[in-house]
């Protein structure tokens, strides 16, 4: 009963527009911009906007997995197979699915995505024995675990222990990689092609 009667509108991105910004109002502001997201119908992509999403309320992991697809399959070469969340069984009904899968011939080259920030010289465990699976199912020799970053180096690569495959067969090694995702301007950075092309590169000449 304390409420104002308001009536009933059809809201669409002009209502959002024309609302004043001021003093009285900033405190409601992370309310309006949701309200705005869910009645306007928005939803993230990986391609650029003009307007801000609150991350929070979707899962970034999933953005930069395909952010980094995206990225590998606009700049692979000829004769060069980039595919993503292929899967293999684990154990019983559990599969294990690499994010981005390269083959080039019998060459295979994993790519794992993390949305997290890591130590350089101190990634999670857990990404370490998941990366050493999904190098001895796809029998690879060698992987990447891929951060994003915030430095201005956008290929950095840190090479850490390697161990052998149980079988005696070839070595399993893992490599951690950071790029950053905004440009100079803050803006989502959709070429990246140094660092697309630099792992083709690699992959090439069989030094990843």
């Amino acid at each position: 009963m304390d409420f104002p009667i308001v009536n009933r509108i059809k809201v669409n991105e002009k209502t959002f527009s024309t609302l004043v910004e001021n003093r009285k109002t900033a405190p409601y502001q992370l309310a309006l911009d949701i309200a705005e997201l869910i009645l306007l119908n928005y939803r993230p992509d990986i391609k650029s906007g003009s307007r801000n999403l609150l991350a929070i309320m979707f899962d970034m992991n999933v953005l930069w997995e395909e952010y980094v697809f995206r990225l590998m399959r606009k700049y692979k070469p000829k004769g060069v197979e980039v595919s993503a969340q292929r899967s293999k069984k684990f154990w019983n009904n559990i599969t294990a699915r690499p994010d981005v899968v390269i083959r080039k011939g019998e060459e295979t080259f994993i790519i794992d995505t993390k949305w997290k920030l890591v130590d350089s010289n101190k990634p999670s465990i857990d990404d370490l024995r998941q990366i050493f699976a999904y190098n001895h199912l796809w029998k690879s020799r060698r992987s990447l675990l891929l951060y994003p970053g915030t430095g201005k180096k956008e290929l950095d690569y840190s090479p850490y222990t390697t161990s052998a495959f149980t079988d005696g067969g070839d070595r399993n090694e893992c490599k951690i990689a950071f790029i950053n995702v905004l440009d100079y301007h803050n803006k989502l950075d959709k070429s990246k092609s140094d660092f697309a092309l630099a792992i083709f590169e690699k992959l090439k000449s069989k030094k990843i």
